[in-house]
């Protein structure tokens, strides 16, 4: 049960964080009346957005802010993967509960940058589509970022102990699932309309 609740509590901060570095670009370039850190991520974490943020505002923005706007949630994701796997390095963690927190949210954010800078990258949905129309020369660094996420992973899990490592892995193979080809049926309904 603590691993349900507690991967839950770190899926959650995974995904509202991503969300706050869209949500902190967007009112960087004006598009956000109220406060950054409103962003809506429901219950079931799909559909999550930066939103409220003035649509009208934003169909203004040139493709370098798009880029940034595009590029700041993952880029949240990986400073944050490797600060929690750092910690999990150089400090001795002796509370299974802790280390259960640490473990999880190091490595679901290593595999929700891993999901848009790989899978979304090659397929190009998502946040990706951002960063391909500003310079599509920047998807190759991207995907290798994204490689680099998983290496990560890997190593986490590996270092993790073992009861933890077993079921950590099996939920982010099945977020990595879901999110990615959540965004990439979004982006084909979205491109049907």
């Amino acid at each position: 049960m603590k691993y349900i609740f507690l991967g839950y509590l770190a899926l959650y901060w995974t995904i509202w964080l991503h969300e706050l570095g869209h949500s902190y670009m967007y009112k960087k370039y004006g598009c956000k009346k109220e406060s950054f850190i409103k962003v809506k991520v429901p219950f079931t974490l799909f559909f999550s957005t930066p939103e409220p943020i003035d649509s009208e505002k934003a169909k203004s923005l040139n493709k370098k802010q798009i880029f940034y706007i595009s590029i700041a949630g993952v880029m949240v994701n990986i400073v944050l993967g490797i600060i929690c796997g750092l910690s999990l390095i150089i400090f001795p963690i002796t509370s299974e509960a802790n280390l259960i927190l640490l473990y999880s949210f190091a490595v679901f954010n290593f595999t929700e940058a891993a999901t848009y800078l790989v899978i979304n990258n090659l397929s190009l949905a998502s946040d990706m589509k951002g960063v391909a129309d500003y310079n599509p020369k920047l998807r190759i660094p991207a995907f290798f970022i994204g490689l680099a996420s998983i290496a990560s992973i890997v190593y986490l899990l590996y270092t993790a102990p073992l009861t933890m490592a077993k079921p950590i892995a099996i939920i982010a193979v099945l977020i990595a699932l879901s999110m990615s080809v959540g965004r990439i049926i979004f982006e084909k309904k979205q491109a049907a309309n």
